[in-house]
């Protein structure tokens, strides 16, 4: 894996140097989207949301300083980019701390992009980490679970364009709707797909069928190339470490892992973020009271435990340095 890993940060440096065969300009490197490839194909990204936020009875508990920081100390040496959820909460504080941290690359998340101050946190902080901030991230799932409307993405990607043309943009939905519904060509429209890719929640799904899983999520990916050019990071997927009444175990959460890391490799094209950072024992209540429904495992989707120690899936990804980014113009 390391050598394809080498081999494609070669083919995607050369866009930084070559000029295309048929006598074209050379490619900018400080482009949106030569950025975002070569981010695609030199990070290791990771979904992360800091374990000292929580939800409780529905009340947001914030994050602070120093549990992000110690959050990212202990990822670090496993990740070299970060991809978040909102900006409320203690989260923008991440960036900052990512890059004294030594992060080369961050996904931004806005939760809700009909809302413009938050829009106007993620661009001030685009602008004040301009190397380290390669796009921005309209939502999560909103359209899935009907929070905003296509408009809305369309609205926030156009204000953001405004003021950062060059800035890679995009937003984040369970893979059907990138093809199987009515606001796929607004999804479409953006610089990058970032779909959640979850074949635990498919009917067939059973713990024990790695091989199914991991080739669901593989053929997802293929789909998804036909139906687009843009790169495609699947920012969620994996299986859960517990619990085990369901036949959930850290050792299958790593063998999905080592399976499907060795079947996707990234490239300038597509990647795959580590989902998610930490566990979160305070979901399946907060998801029950929302959702009527609770489901135990919510709570055992990191790959670090909620006190922070390692799991067995990490064997999977091993350690990952990256480089720095160069600095858009």
């Amino acid at each position: 894996m390391h050598f394809m890993r080498a081999a494609l940060l070669a083919l995607c440096m050369a866009l930084f140097i070559l000029p295309a065969w048929s006598g074209a300009a050379t490619p900018n490197p400080h482009s949106a989207n030569t950025r975002l490839a070569a981010a695609l194909a030199t990070q290791r990204f990771v979904a992360y949301v800091p374990r000292g936020f929580s939800m409780l009875n529905g009340v947001p508990q914030p994050a602070t300083a120093a549990g992000i920081r110690d959050d990212l100390q202990r990822l670090r040496p496993y990740f070299s980019g970060i991809v978040t959820y909102g900006l409320d909460h203690g989260q923008a504080l991440i960036p900052e701390l990512a890059v004294n941290a030594g992060f080369h690359a961050l996904m931004l998340g806005v939760w809700n992009p009909k809302d413009t101050a938050e829009l106007d946190q993620a661009i001030a902080l685009a602008r004040r980490y301009p190397r380290q901030v390669i796009a921005l991230i309209l939502g999560n799932e909103g359209l899935f679970w009907k929070r905003y409307q296509a408009r809305d993405i369309e609205t926030a990607a156009a204000y953001v364009r405004k003021r950062l043309p060059r800035l890679a943009l995009g937003s984040s939905e369970p893979f059907s709707v990138y093809l199987d519904s009515a606001d796929a060509g607004v999804l479409l429209k953006l610089d990058l797909l970032l779909p959640n890719v979850h074949p635990r929640f498919e009917p067939w799904f059973k713990p024990d069928n790695l091989e199914q899983a991991t080739t669901f999520v593989t053929e997802v990916l293929q789909r998804l190339h036909t139906v687009t050019t843009k790169p495609v990071l699947i920012k969620e997927t994996g299986v859960p470490s517990g619990p085990a009444e369901q036949g959930f175990t850290e050792q299958r959460q790593a063998d999905f892992w080592t399976r499907l890391l060795a079947r996707i490799p990234s490239g300038p094209t597509q990647s795959i973020a580590g989902f998610e950072a930490f566990d979160a024992p305070w979901k399946p209540r907060e998801l029950q009271d929302e959702f009527g429904h609770l489901e135990a495992s919510e709570a055992y989707w990191g790959l670090f435990r909620q006190d922070g120690s390692a799991k067995p899936a990490l064997k999977a990804f091993g350690t990952w340095t990256g480089h720095a980014l160069p600095t858009p113009r």
